[in-house]
């Protein structure tokens, strides 16, 4: 359910906000490619260039996961950023999307597998030459060291206890 009254949303730090009508929800939706509560809402329109969706509302840009989230779950406090729990810059499911601080998010986009990972697990990294799995987790802007380990069971266990040891429970994941 929609709550009209919480349908806002604010840029700069809260300076500039506009209120989200009827016609903009309508309009934004149409721009979803993939609606299903499971699965990611595929952004069908602008992106800027980091690939995140743009929505254009009073003649201006907004980040469509944003607009997402204001939308359906309320307004975004200053100093908190949404979050994409699916690492996916284009999707607007607001199942999928959480609010964090900026360290918040930068300690779990740190630790996403990326596309080309070989091992699919966050936090765990192949090396070829050794042909075994590293295990470490960035945090701060540091490198944390988990290990070297011949079994991909046991790098994601590693990497599991020291997202558990250095990161807020919302933000271990898998």
């Amino acid at each position: 359910m929609i709550d009209l009254e919480k349908r806002m949303i604010s840029k700069a730090g809260g300076r500039f906000s506009v209120q989200i009508r009827d016609e903009d929800v309508h309009r934004f939706l149409s721009k979803v490619l993939h609606v299903d509560k499971q699965d990611c809402w595929i952004w069908g329109a602008s992106e800027n260039g980091r690939g995140y969706g743009q929505f254009y509302m009073k003649k201006r840009p907004w980040l469509a996961h944003r607009v997402s989230y204001s939308i359906f779950k309320g307004y975004i406090p200053s100093g908190m950023v949404v979050d994409h729990i699916c690492h996916n810059r284009a999707c607007v499911n607001p199942h999928h999307l959480r609010l964090a601080t900026n360290q918040q998010n930068s300690q779990y986009r740190s630790g996403a597998a990326p596309r080309n990972s070989h091992s699919h697990v966050r936090n765990v990294y192949w090396l070829k030459d050794a042909k075994v799995w590293q295990v470490g987790i960035g945090l701060n802007h540091k490198y944390i060291y988990g290990g070297i380990f011949k079994s991909l069971d046991d790098a994601q266990e590693c990497a599991r206890k020291m997202r558990e040891k250095y990161f807020s429970p919302e933000f271990q994941g898998n």
